[in-house]
């Protein structure tokens, strides 16, 4: 292997290891400075019921970096949940607190705040819960099945493709255009995610630094891809990017994002946070739609690099004497 490839990737590799200890001292540091401001900071329900009001997470110093909204200071029978619990402020959104009929009647002080890039001073909520019991009338519960219908329906398209272009022969020029589309293909969303996803940085940060070095991986693995003495390389460097990343969102939906902040937070995270596409608290449908292109291009990445290009290379010619 050529020595300037070696040196590049040696440089890679300790670029990630330090990722993820950059990304925690500046979480742990903070970027900026921000406010809760609560629309107001009083309220009162039976037990039973629920109350809402708006908040807003208001920038104040620094750079707009990425913040989770939370609450604490409750008992368990108090649940409080946010229709936004992360993003660049300034952003708004509702709060709704929801009592138990087991709660006992008092006054409960809630502690609300910012935290991650720009934390916040918390604001406290008081919360009057009257000797009343509220009665509601009960809704049927709607299964949200999309994440699964879709979420199956990416994966078995990527599994198709990948099995399918496998086996079937494709010119070597066309491998290498493909390869080239699905490249573009993944780099795009994985880019989109990077930079305006801020809960990825929040809430999982070595997901964000794995992230980022598929990025670098991938221009690499472009650049090489056009120079034909590396080009040879750029094709195990393919199939470890395509199969690696392919496995490690396979392992994030089976498992529930283990590795985040976010996880066992509610059942089937993993499905609900890649590819709910809107319909869950925790996705949007552009971040689902880049998940699910990222999944589709990982999988045509590793199957079109299984076949060695051999693009630029000359067969030798035979000479024949003719008498």
């Amino acid at each position: 292997m050529n020595k300037k490839v070696i040196k590049l990737i040696i440089v890679i590799i300790v670029v990630f290891m330090l990722l993820p200890m950059i990304t925690s001292i500046s979480q742990a540091s903070g970027i900026g400075t921000s406010n809760v401001i609560l629309n107001s900071t009083t309220g009162s329900t039976g037990r039973g019921g629920s109350i809402s009001t708006g908040y807003t997470v208001k920038l104040v110093s620094g750079s707009a970096w990425g913040t989770t909204i939370s609450a604490t200071g409750l008992p368990s029978d108090i649940k409080v949940a946010f229709s936004s619990s992360g993003g660049d402020p300034t952003y708004t959104g509702t709060m709704t607190i929801t009592v138990s009929k087991d709660t006992s009647p008092g006054i409960y002080n809630i502690s609300i705040a910012a935290s991650g890039d720009d934390p916040s001073p918390s604001v406290t909520y008081k919360l009057n819960v009257t000797n009343s019991t509220v009665t509601t009338p009960v809704v049927p519960v709607i299964s949200n099945n999309l994440p699964f219908e879709i979420g199956g329906g990416v994966i078995a398209i990527s599994l198709i493709l990948a099995i399918f272009l496998i086996f079937i022969q494709i010119p070597d020029k066309n491998r290498l255009y493909l390869l080239i589309s699905a490249s573009v293909i993944a780099l795009i969303p994985a880019i989109y995610l990077a930079v305006d996803n801020p809960l990825l940085k929040t809430s999982a940060p070595l997901h964000y630094g794995l992230l980022i070095l598929f990025i670098i991986l991938l221009v690499v693995s472009l650049i090489m891809a056009f120079t034909n003495k590396m080009k040879d390389y750029s094709m195990y460097l393919y199939r470890i990017l395509g199969g690696g990343m392919f496995i490690i969102m396979i392992a994030d939906i089976v498992f529930g994002l283990p590795l985040s902040s976010l996880y066992s937070i509610t059942p089937y995270i993993g499905w609900k946070y890649l590819f709910g596409f809107g319909t869950t608290s925790y996705s949007s449908f552009y971040l689902s739609l880049a998940f699910s292109l990222i999944m589709i291009a990982s999988a045509l990445l590793f199957s079109l690099s299984i076949r060695k290009q051999k693009i630029g290379v000359k067969k030798p010619m035979t000479n024949k004497n003719y008498k």
